[in-house]
């Protein structure tokens, strides 16, 4: 069970430090570009890539945080702020 859990936490590292690496390349890229030195930057696939990222991102902290909240039991915040907000406007709204 530990060695599991070492795998884990190893593919983990690996995993954050392969998106911090991506994202520095994006980065480095769009220097060369701001200072001419790329010929061809193709920009809406690199806002797409970006786009694609944050959306893959945003799901995947939704997942953990789910995963936290029921390893803790506990109810999910965003249930929660959703519904104060409906309580506010009314069952109309």
């Amino acid at each position: 069970m530990a060695a599991k859990r070492s795998r884990l936490a190893d593919a983990e590292k690996l995993l954050i430090h392969e998106f911090q690496n991506c994202v520095h390349k994006i980065t480095m890229e769009l220097d060369l570009a701001e200072l001419g030195l790329v010929e061809e930057f193709k920009y809406a696939d690199f806002i797409s890539a970006v786009d694609s990222m944050n959306r893959s991102l945003e799901d995947l902290q939704l997942r953990l945080v789910r995963m936290e909240e029921s390893r803790r039991g506990q109810k999910s915040i965003r249930d929660c702020e959703t519904g104060r907000r409906s309580h506010r406007n009314g069952p109309n709204e």
